[in-house]
């Protein structure tokens, strides 16, 4: 879907006002729905979007995705639903995660961004639950330049089911109630 939203030229400050259309200040915003898949008894939604807004030099794109469990309709809120001990396991995950990313991009080992991009719990939130791995997408200047796009990763369940609660093993389908 996509929507276009006009924009009163005289609303910016005046170090912003440009001799130009109305239509050169226009939003422009997109969301499409991506992707669905059904793992053991949860599910995992994911929508991309792409805006632009008023005087921006280029657009912005990301991914958000939505888990819910099945039965018992639930929303996964966040990664921590997924770990055993939300503070320790977290760590852990987040190492992976950012050498996951220094792989993926050739960044070095201790590239502010990456570090900054993946500080709090919310910023591994964009994931995804696939067959065999859980998928982490990252918005533009997350983890690195605008040029270097939205990174995503995968990390297989092996490499971190010893991080993941029996809940959620069952949930997954990795392990039998």
């Amino acid at each position: 879907m996509s929507y276009r939203f006009e924009q009163d030229i005289n609303y910016y400050q005046d170090e912003y006002r440009r001799d130009c259309s109305t239509d050169y200040r226009t939003y422009r915003y997109e969301d499409r729905l991506h992707n669905v898949k059904i793992i053991g008894n949860i599910i995992s939604i994911q929508y991309d979007f792409d805006a632009y807004r008023a005087s921006g030099n280029h657009g912005t794109q990301w991914t958000e995705y939505y888990n819910f469990t099945l039965s018992p309709l639930t929303k996964i809120e966040s990664i921590l639903w997924l770990l055993k001990d939300e503070e320790n396991e977290f760590s852990e995950l987040q190492q992976i995660v950012r050498n996951r990313l220094i792989q993926y991009l050739h960044a070095d080992d201790d590239d502010w961004q990456i570090v900054d991009g993946t500080k709090f719990s919310e910023d591994l939130n964009s994931f995804a639950l696939a067959d065999r791995h859980i998928e982490f997408k990252f918005r533009n200047y997350q983890v690195c330049c605008y040029a270097q796009g939205n990174p995503s990763i995968s990390i297989s369940y092996g490499e971190i089911v010893h991080l993941l609660s029996k809940h959620a093993k069952v949930q997954l389908g990795l392990e039998k109630n």
